[in-house]
């Protein structure tokens, strides 16, 4: 529903997204689209693209309930929209909710966190890391977020 723009920004970073239209704290922004695919099939390509230091566009979902762990994998690769090309920041502009609408696979929704402005680029946390963490929950991928809290190595 929000105007979005795809650029290519660096070798390095790749490709981002970019309001090309003000947007307010809170509003839907767009939804991560793929297929979706089984924990093996994650696990391989994952490893493939690693061994190739190549971009992943795999996103996890990992929900509980009554103590039992439910875990889907999008990948938007081959087949996805616009969110694919949403990169990583320590400090994002962007959240995520799990949303269902009609059957029981989670749709993946990014909402502002803050009001976003025309021309900024669009970021989601990958995944959330403990203050004092190991590095091990940190990829090869540097990060190129800048901003004053950077891992400087992108989650895993």
């Amino acid at each position: 529903t929000k105007k979005l723009l795809v650029k290519y920004i660096s070798k390095s970073k790749g490709f981002g997204v970019f309001a090309d239209e003000d947007i307010n704290k809170g509003e839907f922004v767009c939804e991560y689209i793929g297929i979706i695919i089984s924990k093996t099939e994650a696990e391989n390509k994952i490893n493939l693209n690693h061994k190739k230091q190549k971009s992943n566009y795999i996103l996890q979902i990992k929900e509980i309930y009554s103590k039992v762990e439910i875990n889907t994998y999008i990948d938007a690769e081959t087949f996805g929209g616009v969110g694919r090309f949403i990169n990583h920041s320590c400090d994002p502009n962007l959240y995520y909710e799990f949303v269902r609408i009609s059957h029981f696979i989670p749709h993946v929704a990014f909402y502002a966190n803050r009001k976003i402005l025309k021309g900024e680029e669009l970021t989601f946390m990958y995944c959330d890391i403990a203050e004092g963490a190991s590095t091990s929950s940190l990829s090869y991928k540097k990060c190129e977020c800048g901003a004053k809290n950077c891992k400087k190595f992108i989650p895993n």
